[in-house]
């Protein structure tokens, strides 16, 4: 038979070992759930399961967490057969890999009580087919209130610290828009920062174990909105911070009740619908930790979950000012255990916050946890300026902690620090098709190494956007490079990949996303079924103009070349763009002619517009105060004839 083992045992989570639930009546999870995890090939059976699967327990409702999960498991499977049994290779752009998978349901229980679920629990665990089952944990956000710092330094530091404006500079991502869920209390879409820049189309919320889009756009608690706002507020508004990414689509997947306390089955639901809905990257400033002289079990059912998804889960590291290193396998915890910062999974990035010491240069914020080993990088955490939902701003006054304006907050800590890594993920999705494993690998080794840091996490510094991009060019644009083409009028998800190096090519099975104005594109190639047609265009900068599709708001940057030009000032000219009407102001400079003796005309180097100007002579009255223009001999009064321009 199986072998057995602890939940707190160091144990490779595809293993089909049983895990044995070791939670107490002193930990904190919800009184009348049961979470199961199944095995891998009772997984594969894809079994819809109802309470009469379970006559072991008093069972009145079961929820399948991995549903639409198990359905891209399978629908791979089966394109995988037919392929396979015509003699061709499979290669698909689904994502899912499926030896991972694990079917994961809650139970919900008759009767209530701690003491209940546990019983439940010693009962499934008798089932060959169960590889765990355990409590529904308590989950909170990585905050405290302890931090009462006021040292408020200059506006959004941590953009600087990590070397975006040179990413910024250098980089133009032309890829479609990348989806990042944020797993928190919500965002407030309404916020003028944030306008625009939440898929409101996929925002959901899990609380209460229903999926609804309602409340899934506002945010009760603000610390939701804290966090979208460091990935992805709007720039170049005139309003307010900049995101890291300022074109990433963002998509609440609300789990914290206005409390700041939520459960793992609704982190755990929220993870299944972004697998389903291919979501790029989750930011999970949120978790729990394991005091010491406590026996918190490893949750399972939510490490197979994340493990289930495959994008990429940056998770806070914790607010106790702790090392977090521990083993499983050890007979009694280590100082602290937080989770899911302590999961030892492929997909999981786990950030610690930095802060910035005007003598000592980088330290480790005072609250920030860290782990040589299960900390993977440091980044900014300390006085960061991020969006707040105004309604929450009414009563705030100059002396509420962490309040600048209306809508607008300092907030500390790993929740903060965790976001400007996520940011900087979308921002290589952008860039480049990237695996999972690749990008954590950039992300580490590209970090700043900070002196004493090489005790705190894996990286030993803090994080660096441009070091980490270049990491990945240098990989990526020396492989084989490809084109994308819709080929099946049929089927709007088979499409052509020509290698534009070898001319190779096969098809694929993509899928088609629905964008935040309600259109379907192509989250690989960019097809649409939608033709752009009208657009608006604004200036950035002199010849380089963007195009954003009135339709659908794709956009794109076009070169144009037609202008006329009229006098601001003396030496500032405004461009007007004789395609698209576009307005910019540029700094010119000037020669100058005489036309008589105070009249001077002033000629642009740039566009040649002309101005004629009176000019002031030096008290000597020869020389001209402006443009030094001399003459000598007897003044004469009479005019130069020569027409002006206009």
């Amino acid at each position: 038979g199986n072998m057995s083992m602890d939940a707190d045992d160091n144990a490779t989570l595809v293993d089909e070992e049983k895990i044995y639930c070791k939670a107490t009546i002193d930990d904190n999870f919800a009184d009348n759930r049961v979470m199961v995890v199944l095995k891998h090939d009772e997984s594969m059976e894809f079994k819809n399961y109802t309470t009469a699967d379970f006559p072991q327990i008093q069972a009145i409702a079961v929820n399948d967490l991995t549903y639409e999960t198990g359905q891209l498991v399978k629908a791979k499977v089966q394109e995988a057969d037919i392929i396979m049994s015509n003699g061709m290779t499979f290669k698909s752009d689904n994502k899912i890999n499926v030896d991972k998978y694990n079917q994961i349901i809650a139970i919900e229980l008759a009767e209530t009580g701690k003491d209940k679920v546990l019983e439940a629990i010693k009962e499934l665990e008798k089932s060959d087919n169960i590889k765990y089952a355990g409590p529904d944990y308590v989950i909170t956000i990585a905050s405290s209130n302890t931090s009462t710092n006021d040292t408020y330094r200059e506006e959004q530091w941590g953009i600087d610290r990590i070397s975006l404006p040179d990413v910024w500079d250098e980089y133009t991502a032309e890829a479609p828009d990348i989806l990042v869920g944020v797993m928190d209390s919500g965002i407030d879409a309404s916020h003028p920062d944030l306008q625009g820049q939440v898929n409101t189309v996929l925002s959901r919320s899990f609380l209460y174990g229903q999926t609804t889009s309602s409340g899934a756009t506002e945010d009760p608690l603000g610390h939701g909105t804290l966090v979208a706002g460091t990935i992805a507020a709007k720039t170049n508004n005139f309003l307010g911070i900049s995101g890291v990414c300022w074109e990433a689509d963002l998509v609440s997947l609300r789990v914290l009740l206005p409390d700041g306390t939520g459960y793992s089955s609704y982190a755990q639901a929220a993870i299944n619908y972004a697998t389903y809905h291919e979501i790029d990257v989750i930011n999970c400033s949120m978790g729990w930790d394991c005091r010491p002289g406590s026996i918190m079990n490893y949750d399972v059912s939510l490490a197979d979950s994340i493990n289930n998804y495959p994008g990429i889960v940056v998770c806070a590291a914790g607010n106790e000012d702790a090392d977090i290193d521990c083993s499983y396998n050890d007979t009694q915890y280590g100082e602290h255990d937080v989770f899911p910062a302590e999961y030892d999974l492929d997909n999981i990035i786990v950030v610690g916050a930095s802060a910035y010491d005007q003598d000592l240069g980088d330290i480790k914020q005072s609250d920030s946890n860290h782990g040589e080993n299960n900390v993977d990088i440091f980044a900014p955490g300390d006085n960061i300026v991020s969006c707040y939902p105004t309604s929450l701003c009414n009563n705030c006054t100059s002396s509420t902690e962490g309040h600048l304006q209306t809508g607008y907050h300092v907030y500390y800590q790993t929740s903060s620090a965790a976001p400007h890594v996520t940011g900087v993920i979308a921002l290589i999705m952008q860039l480049y098709d990237v695996d999972v494993q690749d990008i954590k690998d950039a992300i580490i080794d590209s970090a700043d190494v900070v002196n004493g840091f090489s005790n705190y996490c894996v990286a030993g510094g803090i994080l660096n956007a441009y070091e980490a991009i270049r990491l990945i060019e240098e990989q990526y644009d020396n492989e084989h490079t490809h084109t994308y083409e819709y080929i099946n009028t049929s089927s709007e998800t088979t499409h052509r990949v020509d290698c534009t190096t070898c001319d190779y090519w096969y098809t694929e099975t993509h899928t088609m996303r629905t964008t935040n104005t309600g259109i379907e594109r192509c989250i690989r190639c960019s097809y649409t079924s939608h033709v752009c047609s009208s657009y608006s265009y604004t200036s950035v900068n002199a010849t380089s103009h963007r195009a954003t599709c009135l339709g659908c708001g794709a956009s794109h940057t076009e070169s144009h070349g037609q202008y006329t030009y009229s006098s601001v000032s003396d030496e500032l000219h405004k461009t007007t763009c004789g395609k698209c009407g576009a307005t910019n102001n540029e700094s010119h400079s000037n020669t100058y002619t005489s036309i008589g003796i105070a009249s001077h005309r002033a000629v642009c180097r740039y566009c040649n517009k002309t101005r004629t100007e009176n000019h002031t002579f030096n008290e000597g009255g020869t020389v001209c105060t402006r443009c030094n223009f001399t003459f000598s001999g007897m003044i004469n009064s009479t005019p130069n004839e020569e027409e002006e321009d206009e």
